[in-house]
């Protein structure tokens, strides 16, 4: 297998064509284009114009995953473009953390937990980072016991960690590499 190394270039250089993309984020193609049209996406295309086929990053990857995920569970879809915006950021200061643990003789374990719920309180939705970056600490007694105590209409809870790993497997297969 290749190597590769993971720097900005390996998550900003556009490789990935459309049927990739519906491969790796597991999302239909008329989702794919309907996001498109309603510009919950970022525009993926190197070269612009007619004829010209969109080209996505791994960042655009994330992106499209973190709103089919959230697609899935039912958040609207405006929300789910503004978690999938930040997630971008959060997942690809982690996955070279996560591979530097398992490098080092670690393992996953190793890594702190991440967590972003997506919930609905008092008719609005609202997004509560955990454990990124070391803004908000995941709440003693754990998530479910927070969301409890707030008496939520509605959540969903991301596990930022468990989705890197997975994308990053599917993505590392599509491209037939191994991280250097």
């Amino acid at each position: 297998m290749a190597k590769i190394t993971l720097n900005d270039t390996f998550f900003r250089e556009p490789r990935f064509r459309a049927p990739q993309v519906m491969r790796v984020c597991q999302v239909e193609r008329d989702n794919l284009l309907d996001w498109h049209r309603r510009d919950l996406l970022p525009e993926a295309r190197e070269v612009k114009g007619r004829g010209h086929r969109r080209l996505y990053s791994v960042r655009d990857l994330i992106y499209v995953n973190t709103v089919r995920i959230l697609a899935e569970a039912d958040a609207p879809l405006d929300e789910a473009a503004l978690v999938a915006g930040d997630m971008v950021d959060a997942v690809t200061g982690l996955l070279p953390q996560q591979i530097a643990a398992v490098h080092a003789g670690g393992h996953i374990d190793m890594v702190p937990d991440c967590f972003v719920a997506l919930y609905r309180f008092g008719g609005e939705w609202r997004s509560q980072w955990f454990g990124v970056g070391g803004e908000n600490p995941i709440p003693a007694g754990g998530l479910t016991v927070w969301m409890r105590s707030r008496n939520l209409e509605s959540a969903v809870v991301l596990d930022i960690n468990s989705i890197t790993m997975m994308l990053f497997d599917r993505i590392l297969e599509e491209l037939g590499v191994t991280p250097d």
